[in-house]
């Protein structure tokens, strides 16, 4: 299977199968670098078209001064503009209906406190006033047939307010761009929501699309909700544009109309990838031949909000304060990121077989060799965890299934194994013997540690061999080590996760670490540790429940809590615990508010260390003239063990409009 990007649109767009001649790829040439000098005026939007013979003399003519410019001097004369108005930049307004995230309006609904003046409306303005406030409106008709509406005290009204957004930098569309100029009518232009367009650029030739989306078309829905809402002039047939599928409609008429199957995936941050393996499905059925698949979506105002909310963007407003450029932004393979780049656009991937992209010559850009998708079945995230390409995972059905699925076949091979290590054990024992015969018979003296020795040796690799040989032919699951050792609740949850194995192995090392933590005698090794619980609070996180003896033991020892924490992987499990007992939290505090500030007794006794702890704020901190006194004082210095900031990271978050929060480097 292979796919061609973007630069097939190129090849031939009124005939795919076609073999461009010279003449045709020269055209092709310079209508590619009409593209190029487009966007050199991005606030020019005309219709017209380049001229063949602009075209075919290989020049191309700029609309705002009508003067011709050379191909090879476009780069030089507007990359630098080109560049700055394409991929990700600060978000430009005209983009975007004049939305603009260092002024984001909201509206707040407002209760009028005493009459407003008259306005002049229409007759039927000034019915839906009167119908949404009632008694809370006069409508009147003046002498000359004009109407008035009066709002009265009492009627609510929305009143806009605005504040700084920090998402202020997005993947944007090349401002200026114009569909036009790739011959669609305006008509369809108007009517047609921008992304669609966009996508439509890109178009190849013919046959099917699963080209999807995670929103659909949200410029064609501000219209509908928003432009309707206050009623401006909106199209009868808006609520076609918002559908996810209408792209990939609009994609099939407009190209050579073809009716090729239309197969849409909506898998928010997946669906380009969805669109892949539908599109190799699509082919490998013979239901196409051709696939246009991949994602397009847009920025919204609203949506760029929501995404903030739930902590998945990029703050622009962080990034900047670490010194990166918006084109340094988008950084999706580093650990570093916070979220996620906005983008609006499309991805397009030509999705063929070999043999239909070696008959029609379409330059080869990559090769599918597999597409799955599949869900971790647990995580409920955004995004969800997963394990990749782990997940895909499948057993080939052959016709006759191994062997190694049969339990008799196991046990009989478990029954094998065990004789030859057995016979390998004999074997070396009897070397053994030979080797001491004859160095004995040589005359050396052979020491009985070195005999014992290489037995251990010996019984050790035996050991190690018949562990291997269970692994691989026993299942690992013991339910009497199970009962023995787990609550009904710690059963339930653990084998209700993906990986009960690993849930298992971790509770059982944090009863183990909890153990030694309480620090009291061992049973031995076998010894149940069902006394000790295992249990997520109602915040998910784990703690200790102790039970019979254990909580006996707890108590005499006055352990007041033991806090844990545990992890695994699919193979490795920890933990750690720690007891702390009630003698040693006995300590004294004092808490230095405004209240107390008069005080000078607080300040002499935090000076001569009758408390241990001192809590205040970061204001008092560091604006106290009196805790400033103390820092030239050796006798309270000397004893300070250390600065306790609780939630320290909002010390570089808060930095920027709390000002104590960055002056705490002078302590």
């Amino acid at each position: 299977m292979a796919f061609a990007s973007q630069p097939l649109a190129a090849l031939a767009p009124h005939n795919i199968a076609k073999q461009p001649n010279l003449s045709e790829a020269r055209a092709q040439r310079a209508a590619g670098f009409k593209r190029f000098s487009d966007m050199t005026e991005p606030f020019q939007t005309p219709s017209q078209s380049l001229s063949p013979e602009a075209a075919l003399a290989g020049r191309t003519m700029l609309y705002k001064s009508g003067e011709p410019v050379d191909d090879k001097d476009a780069k030089g004369r507007y990359e630098k503009e080109i560049l700055a108005h394409a991929g990700v930049r600060l978000i430009e307004p005209e983009l975007f209906c004049g939305y603009d995230p260092n002024k984001k309006v909201f509206n707040q609904e407002i209760e009028l406190i005493h009459d407003l003046e008259p306005i002049e409306v229409s007759d039927t303005e000034a019915q839906k006033f009167k119908l949404q406030h009632g008694d809370k409106c006069d409508v009147w008709a003046g002498e000359d047939g004009q109407w008035f509406a009066k709002l009265k005290k009492g009627a609510c009204v929305y009143v806009p307010k605005a504040f700084k957004f920090s998402r202020t930098v997005a993947g944007q569309i090349p401002t200026g761009w114009h569909a036009g100029r790739y011959g669609i009518p305006e008509d369809i232009i108007a009517q047609t929501d921008r992304v669609t367009l966009w996508a439509r650029y890109m178009h190849p030739s013919e046959v099917g699309t699963s080209l999807g989306s995670g929103m659909g078309g949200v410029t064609s829905m501000a219209k509908m909700f928003k432009d309707r809402r206050d009623e401006r002039e909106v199209q009868n047939d808006i609520l076609q544009e918002t559908f996810i599928n209408t792209t990939a409609g609009w994609i099939n008429l407009l190209l050579m109309s073809s009716s090729g199957p239309v197969k849409i995936p909506v898998g928010a941050c997946a669906t380009a990838l969805q669109s892949i393996e539908i599109a190799c499905d699509t082919i490998l059925s013979g239901k196409a031949k051709v696939m246009i698949a991949g994602g397009f979506d847009d920025i919204s105002e609203e949506g760029s909000y929501e995404f903030a909310n739930m902590k998945a963007t990029s703050n622009a407003e962080a990034e900047f304060a670490m010194g990166r450029e918006p084109t340094e932004m988008s950084r999706p393979a580093t650990t570093s990121r916070a979220g996620f780049m906005e983008a609006q656009g499309a991805g397009v991937h030509i999705v063929m077989s070999a043999k239909t992209t070696l008959e029609i010559g379409a330059p080869i850009r990559g090769v599918l060799a597999f597409t799955s998708t599949s869900t971790d079945k647990a995580g409920r995230s955004v995004p969800a965890p997963g394990k990749g390409a782990l997940t895909v995972a499948r057993q080939v059905p052959s016709k006759h299934p191994l062997p190694i699925l049969d339990v008799a076949y196991r046990s009989r091979q478990l029954a094998f194994r065990r004789t030859q290590i057995s016979q390998w054990l004999d074997h070396e024992h009897s070397e053994l013997q030979a080797e001491v015969a004859f160095r004995k018979e040589q005359g050396e003296n052979v020491d009985a540690d070195y005999i014992a020795s290489r037995i251990a040796n010996f019984e050790k690799e035996a050991a190690r061999q018949e562990k291997d040989a269970l692994a691989m032919y026993v299942r690992s699951n013991n339910p009497t080590f199970i009962s023995r050792n787990f609550t009904d609740a710690e059963v339930a949850y653990c084998r209700a996760q993906p990986s009960p194995a690993s849930s298992f192995a971790a509770r059982w090392a944090c009863k183990e670490a909890v153990f030694k933590s309480l620090g009291v005698k061992s049973s031995g090794a076998a010894a149940p540790l069902k006394d000790i619980e295992i249990l997520n609070n109602t915040d998910g996180v784990p703690s200790v429940h102790l039970h019979g003896e254990a909580k006996q033991k707890a108590e005499e020892k006055g352990i007041a809590q033991v806090l844990i924490s545990l992890s695994h992987s699919e193979t490795v499990a920890i933990a750690f615990a720690q007891a702390t007992a009630i003698s040693e939290v006995l300590i004294s505090a004092v808490a230095v508010t405004k209240e107390n500030l008069g005080t000078d007794a607080i300040f002499k006794d935090i000076e001569w260390s009758t408390y241990q702890v001192a809590v205040t704020n970061p204001e008092i901190l560091m604006e106290n003239s009196e805790l400033h006194k103390l820092w030239d004082k050796s006798s309270f210095t000397k004893h300070i063990l250390a600065f306790v900031f609780d939630e320290g990271h909002c010390i570089t978050q808060w930095g920027k409009f709390r000002k104590h929060y960055l002056a705490f480097g002078i302590l």
